[in-house]
């Protein structure tokens, strides 16, 4: 069974998602490097080149191959639940857990971040209100389970196993 982290960016999802796959003897895979590595650019010139649409386009077929795998932790862009086919690949044959912190925990983690592109014309903690409002509906309605993510990494991490023994066996019907 795959394990899937979505949430805000800034959130965790790559770096926890490095640890947990190590600790769950899992593979791992980041979909934002996958859209990266395969466009051969970053994801700010992704934007400026093809658009918030040309990267989404990018990053629902790099959401496809991460969930084509078998036994992996994927973390995901921010954005990847826009998507009702991203949620459909994501939630299919795996645990999902949505990443929450709150938005002054988010700023101080991407605040002076240039790999990655504003989403608003406001930037900064006005821009994480403002995306959080439309995505955190999205982010509940995919989530098997919420991680408060405004803790350290490896408390984090360990809340995110302690969920995955405890969901892993009803998702099997044990």
């Amino acid at each position: 069974m795959n394990v899937v982290l979505i949430g805000y960016r800034g959130t965790g999802k790559t770096a926890a998602g490095r640890i947990l796959a190590k600790r769950l003897s899992k593979g791992f895979a980041d979909t934002d490097e996958i859209v990266v590595e395969r466009a051969g650019k970053s994801i700010p010139d992704i934007f400026a080149d093809a658009g918030e649409e040309g990267f989404r386009k990018l990053e629902e077929e790099a959401v496809a191959e991460a969930c084509s795998m078998k036994e992996v932790v994927i973390a995901t862009g921010g954005g990847a639940v826009l998507s009702k086919k991203n949620i459909a690949n994501l939630k299919n044959g795996s645990l999902v857990f949505w990443l929450h912190a709150t938005p002054e925990a988010i700023h101080n983690r991407i605040a002076g971040d240039t790999n990655r592109p504003n989403l608003t014309e406001n930037g900064g903690m006005a821009e994480i209100e403002e995306v959080l409002v439309k995505r955190e509906g999205l982010y509940a309605g995919c989530a098997d389970a919420v991680i408060d993510s405004d803790m350290e990494l490896l408390p984090m991490v360990d809340s995110i196993i302690a969920a995955y023994n405890r969901l892993a066996g009803k998702k099997h019907g044990k």
